[in-house]
């Protein structure tokens, strides 16, 4: 007979597990079902890089501002010269400043054209940073459900070897005075068996769950509460459809078309004239040998008009034409995708609330019987093995239920995704949401400095 499996009573496995996890990731623990998307939400290493890449991207806002502003050089120049002649011999220490101001009075709307591009490429990036924060809470969502299912199995397991454990004993017992066979014996030895076996892979199981659930969020779980559904839901699939065509993947291929026409304007101006005004004051100490100093200031228009360039501005322009094109469909695509998804999602969604309740029903009913088959065995109208099949359909039907419930919540979740609502914006989970407005508007206008802030 195989070593018997003390019956170690289900939470006491399930801490164990945890101590384990504990042991493996450190850390504190997220206990709610919103604190663990919170923590992700201010931890999560992939969304702290896409604010790191927005910031970055943020930045190409002032350098295309850039191109309204004046430019300022100075520059010195100091020179030794050693002249000789049949006449003399003469040396010459020259010193030189000089100051240049030049300010663009007209680039063909280039400029223009430059910080509309980059204000459309911010949009772009901050639509992505919705979509990553999506992703990203989503992950955490399923790493939830899926510690949490695994504890549940790992919790049903365990009951399922006690209450085989204690068959084993009851069927011994019986076989001790002749009321069970060998059969009897050897049928309720190889239950226990495959039940230790179930009990073995649901901790790995949870073991591995919680790996995942770590990556994502940044915190070992213990004993996790009950997720809930959102609290709303799309009325009705065409209702879901709708929104989903404008969320965060769509809204940046549409700021995608919007940069893609600006860089046509962009590309186009450099067949323009270009018109700039510049003035320059500088000063030169012993310029000559005849003259002591030098001081000369001057102020003037330069109006460039190319006229033919190698051909390369026209082939920019056709080149960002193209792209434009590429822009729209690709926005199309997107539309599409979205609607693709949203109805699959929905149609999960639906299909996964009435698994749980189905589940439900027959975890129930398998109880019920469980209880029957039990009690007529000790009237002699069954046998070891109806007690042994009621038992397996009864841990069965409990698994299925747990997957079924971990199913609809991230089914819902997904759903939320696809419409666009799993943002902060949307779920009540008491954390400070990132504000990209407020850097743009403090970094978009500076004209000096190097710092950055996280």
């Amino acid at each position: 007979m195989a070593a018997r499996m003390a019956g170690v009573p289900a939470l006491a496995l399930l801490a164990g597990v945890a101590c384990f996890a504990s042991t493996a990731g450190g850390g504190a623990r997220a206990q709610t079902f919103d604190e663990a998307l919170a923590n992700a939400y201010r931890d999560n290493p992939r969304l702290l890089a896409a604010r790191a890449e927005l910031r970055a991207v943020i930045e190409e806002v002032p350098e295309a501002k850039s191109g309204y502003r004046p430019q300022l050089v100075l520059t010195g120049r100091s020179t030794h010269n050693d002249v000789d002649s049949s006449v003399s011999a003469e040396k010459l220490d020259t010193q030189e400043v000089n100051l240049r101001i030049t300010q663009n009075l007209y680039m063909g709307g280039g400029t223009s054209a430059a910080v509309r591009s980059a204000l459309s490429f911010v949009a772009d990036q901050r639509a992505l940073l919705l979509n990553t924060e999506q992703e990203v809470l989503l992950d955490a969502v399923t790493a939830y459900m899926n510690v949490l299912r695994d504890q549940r199995i790992l919790e049903a397991s365990a009951a399922n070897v006690e209450r085989l454990e204690a068959q084993m004993d009851a069927t011994n017992t019986r076989r001790s005075v002749r009321d069970a066979t060998v059969t009897d014996v050897n049928q309720a030895e190889a239950r226990l068996a495959g039940a230790r076996a179930d009990f073995v892979q649901a901790r790995a199981n949870l073991q591995n769950s919680v790996a995942s659930y770590v990556q994502v969020i940044g915190e070992v779980p213990d004993l996790l509460e009950p997720a809930e559904l959102p609290e709303t839901m799309p009325v009705d699939l065409e209702a879901a459809v709708a929104q989903a065509v404008e969320n965060p993947a769509v809204q940046a291929l549409q700021a995608r078309v919007e940069r893609a026409t600006a860089d046509v304007d962009v590309a186009f101006a450099n067949l323009l004239p270009r018109l700039d005004v510049f003035g320059e004051a500088s000063y030169v100490d012993e310029p000559s040998i005849f003259t002591d100093w030098q001081r000369e200031a001057q102020v003037g228009v330069t109006l460039t008009v190319p006229l033919y360039q190698r051909g390369a501005e026209y082939s920019r322009v056709r080149q960002t034409k193209e792209v434009l094109t590429q822009r729209r469909r690709q926005l199309d695509d997107a539309r599409r995708n979205a609607a693709e998804q949203t109805i699959r999602f929905y149609e999960l969604y639906t299909a996964a609330n009435d698994r749980v309740d189905l589940f439900a029903q027959q975890v129930e009913a398998n109880r019920s019987a469980l209880e029957g088959v039990k009690e007529e065995a000790l009237i002699g109208t069954r046998l070891t093995l109806d007690i042994l099949d009621a038992e397996s359909e009864l841990f069965l039907s409990q698994v299925e239920l747990q997957r079924a419930r971990r199913d609809q919540i991230v089914a819902a979740y997904s759903l939320k995704a696809a419409i666009g609502e799993l943002t902060t914006a949307h779920l009540d989970l008491g954390v400070e949401r990132y504000d990209a407005q407020a850097v743009l508007e403090d970094r978009e206008n500076r004209w000096f400095g190097t710092g950055i802030d996280d």
